[in-house]
């Protein structure tokens, strides 16, 4: 990441800081709205992960990085165990790199200022993660909402993460954690993901 990028990407994080510091938590929901969760349908969410796949578990944050407006013991969902049945056969055939074109929605390529990646503590645990920006999948999630209302179906909040999951598993295939159930897809809500 240029050092430009990276002055941004850090001044931005500073920002976002301060506002959640100072922003109270909405608990009216605005997933139909805007396809985004309320904690407690975060939690809904969640919970409906973990019952249906047993690779999934809830987990504390470290005690200073608790949330408070999140359950102590679901603070993030972790998945172990994951199948990957695809494997390289010898190691010299690793492909190091992973390569991502994205598109804007009028199918322009992005261009490299509009998408990066940065290195930084995972906000629960201060592992190093990576983290590809931009992430628009609440906008992704709002479309599949508006063909459910179209449908006349009514939107499940529960059933976020899952549709989530569906869409990453798209992006990287050779890793199997969905392995969800069957979920009716409204008509058109891939053109979203």
């Amino acid at each position: 990441m240029s050092d430009q990028i990276n002055v941004k990407h850090k001044i931005g994080d500073t920002c976002r800081k301060l506002y959640s510091y100072f922003k109270t938590v909405n608990n009216t929901s605005t997933f139909i709205q805007n396809g985004t969760l309320t904690p407690s349908e975060f939690v809904d969410s969640g919970d409906f992960l973990v019952y249906k796949f047993k690779t999934w578990e809830w987990q504390e944050a470290d005690k200073d990085r608790v949330v408070p407006y999140l359950p102590e013991n679901k603070q993030f969902l972790i998945t172990k165990n994951v199948p990957c049945k695809q494997r390289i056969k010898d190691l010299n055939n690793i492909v190091h790199d992973l390569i991502m074109i994205g598109y804007s929605q009028v199918m322009k390529k992005i261009t490299i200022p509009q998408i990066y990646m940065n290195y930084d503590p995972h906000p629960c645990t201060g592992v190093m993660t990576a983290s590809i920006h931009p992430c628009k999948h609440a906008e992704a999630i709002l479309n599949v909402v508006n063909n459910w209302i179209s449908e006349e179906k009514e939107p499940r909040h529960d059933l976020y993460l899952l549709f989530l999951l569906k869409f990453i598993s798209g992006v990287i295939p050779t890793i199997e954690y969905d392995f969800t159930t069957d979920i009716e897809i409204p008509r058109d809500s891939n053109a979203g993901l």
